[in-house]
């Protein structure tokens, strides 16, 4: 039973992208103090902010992928003296981010410290949709990482007077009684053009360190094969996320048999692929999967029970593969379950015969085409955001 004859090619694709978020100035509206610990974000949304829970989600992962924890309350009502003279510093940094007028968010931060301070104000035009909360997300996650690891920020008096300003023009934006009759109304001071501001975005580079299990049909004689292996991968998300894998797979053996020769297979397969995908909400990702590897099978024939064919000797069979795969991954917090569908096209036409004297007997031949399909649970760790 001679092995098969075999060639090699490969072929590798990725695809850049960028995704937008945007800063601002300053404005308050409603939150409640507490004291946040070491590491960590203590967030108080106000309002409308309370009650969507997708933007909970979005801030806990955002600062989870920073290595900052997030605990996220909710109340009606926002003073000023809870950002200025709430409790007593802490170890972590204090955020408000409170709904105000005509789609402005205020978003409100106080260092460890407890004496410096960042005021941002980002206009939502659509109020909470899914680019709204994004664009919120990224500037408490950058806000929130400047505090912690800079010595940025506005002074307590330079921050209590920006935020007098801020109540004064919110106030004088405020409807006013009616005019008395004859009196003309008081003209409007035209407002200096502000420049644009140029959206900020963020690049993280994460790992990924995975166990899977994957399945393979190989045909008609072999059926099914399926183990469990291993990925490692590094990948850089901004919006679009590209991310290079390695996955090593062992499947259990596999046995067939005929009424002259029988063999045991045991199967290892080594993947090297680029993944490239978009989000399909803050938790959620599509990617598409290319890449080359390698099946390597060792083989040990065996004579069939009454049989007079004499069997080979245990040899070792390798095969180049292309491989093609659409994943679907959803975060838990720093960890992702991933799930795949695909396909492993191999580069050679393999197939194991029975020689005779004068002819030889085709008894297993494997598909070229290969269906295949995986799970994995897999921990990804922030290495860097720039």
């Amino acid at each position: 039973m001679p092995p098969p004859r075999f060639g090699l090619c490969l072929c590798f694709a990725l695809v850049g992208g960028v995704a937008t978020a945007t800063p601002v100035l300053a404005e308050p509206t409603a939150p409640a103090a507490m004291q946040p610990a070491a590491s960590e974000a203590v967030v108080v949304l106000a309002g409308a902010a309370g009650r969507d829970p997708k933007l909970r989600a979005l801030l806990s992962e955002l600062l989870e992928r920073r290595g900052v924890h997030a605990r996220i309350s909710e109340q009606n009502s926002f003073g000023r003296t809870q950002l200025l003279h709430g409790a007593a510093p802490g170890n972590g940094v204090l955020v408000f981010i409170v709904p105000g007028l005509a789609g402005n968010v205020g978003l409100y931060f106080r260092a460890p410290d407890g004496e410096r301070f960042l005021l941002r104000s980002v206009l939502l035009r659509a109020g909470f949709d899914d680019v709204g909360r994004e664009l919120v997300g990224q500037v408490v996650e950058t806000a929130v990482a400047s505090l912690l690891h800079s010595g940025d920020g506005l002074t307590r008096e330079q921050a209590q007077l920006a935020l007098t300003s801020d109540e004064s023009a919110t106030a004088a934006a405020k409807p006013h009684g009616p005019e008395r009759p004859g009196q003309a109304p008081p003209r409007s001071r035209p407002k200096p053009a502000s420049a644009p501001s140029h959206p900020r975005t963020t690049t993280t580079l994460e790992g990924w360190f995975a166990l899977r299990y994957g399945v393979v049909a190989l045909g008609r004689e072999l059926g099914v094969a399926h183990g469990p292996g291993l990925e490692l991968g590094l990948g850089v998300k901004r919006g679009l996320l590209l991310r290079g894998r390695v996955t090593l797979e062992r499947d259990f053996s596999q046995s067939f048999e005929t009424s002259r020769i029988a063999a045991e297979l045991t199967r290892v397969q080594l993947r090297f692929a680029a993944d490239a995908g978009l989000p399909l909400t803050s938790l959620q990702m599509l990617l598409v999967s290319l890449g080359i590897g390698q099946d390597r099978l060792d083989v040990k024939p065996t004579a069939s029970a009454g049989s007079s064919v004499s069997p080979a000797a245990a040899f070792q069979d390798q095969a180049p593969v292309a491989h093609l795969e659409f994943r679907y991954e959803a975060s838990l917090g720093r960890f992702r379950v991933a799930a795949a569908l695909g396909a492993d096209a191999s580069l050679v036409e393999t197939h194991y015969d029975v020689a005779y004297p004068t002819e030889r007997e085709r008894v297993v031949r494997p598909w070229l085409l290969r269906p295949s399909a995986s799970i994995a649970l897999a921990f990804c760790p922030p290495w860097a955001t720039f």
